[in-house]
C-alpha cells in the first residue's frame, strides 16, 4: 500500500523498514503504526514528515495504539481543513488531549479567546501543529510518552513479539 501512496516501490519499500523501526522501538505493531503511517499519507503529510509526526502522536497516545489511530484521524482532518473546528477538538478532547490547554501555552490566549478565535476559523493548523509539537517537546505535558509507555510490560511484551515478526519477515 506504501508504493501505491509513495508512487514507487522503492519509496513504499523505504517507508515500510522505517515503520518496523519505530514498531521495534515502540509498543506499536507494525500493523498499528503502518495503519497510522498510511492515514496521514493519504491525508497529505509528507513521506520525510510520517515517522515525526507518529512520534508525536504517539506520546500524545501515550503508547496506545486505538488512540494512536484516532488522533491520526483528528490531526489529519485539521490539516486537510487549514483550521481547528469543533468536530477535531472534540476528537482530540475525547483521546485526552485538551487542545486550548495546549495552545493557552503557545499563543497566550485564554479559552474564551480560543473559542471566538475557533468559531471564527482562525487557529490554524500551524497553531495547533505548534502546540502540539510543544506538548511533546522537552518540558512539555507530554514529552516521552511513548517511550514510558514502551517501558510497561505490555510494552515491552508488544516490543518483543513485534521483534520476533520482524525476524520472520526477515527469513
Amino acid at each position: 500500500r506504501f508504493s501505491v501512496l509513495l508512487g514507487n516501490v522503492a519509496d513504499g519499500a523505504a517507508m515500510f523498514k522505517q515503520l518496523e523501526k519505530f514498531a521495534l522501538r515502540t509498543s506499536f505493531t507494525i500493523e498499528s503504526a503502518s495503519e497510522a503511517a498510511t492515514m496521514l499519507l493519504a491525508k497529505g503529510v509528507q513521506q520525510a514528515d510520517v515517522i515525526g509526526t507518529m512520534q508525536l502522536l504517539g506520546d500524545l497516545a501515550m503508547g496506545d495504539a486505538e488512540r494512536l489511530g484516532l488522533l491520526a484521524k483528528a490531526y489529519t482532518d485539521v490539516q486537510a481543513k487549514g483550521r481547528l473546528m469543533a468536530q477535531e477538538q472534540n476528537q482530540f478532547a475525547e483521546n485526552g488531549i485538551n487542545l486550548f490547554e495546549l495552545l493557552n501555552k503557545t499563543t497566550g490566549k485564554n479559552a474564551a479567546e480560543l473559542m471566538a478565535m475557533r468559531e471564527a476559523g482562525q487557529i490554524t493548523f500551524d497553531m495547533v501543529q505548534t502546540a502540539l509539537k510543544a506538548a511533546t517537546s522537552q518540558g512539555g505535558k507530554f514529552f516521552g510518552a511513548l517511550k514510558q509507555g514502551n517501558a510497561t510490560f505490555s510494552g515491552q511484551f508488544n516490543s518483543l513479539i513485534e521483534g520476533v515478526q520482524t525476524l520472520g519477515r526477515m527469513l
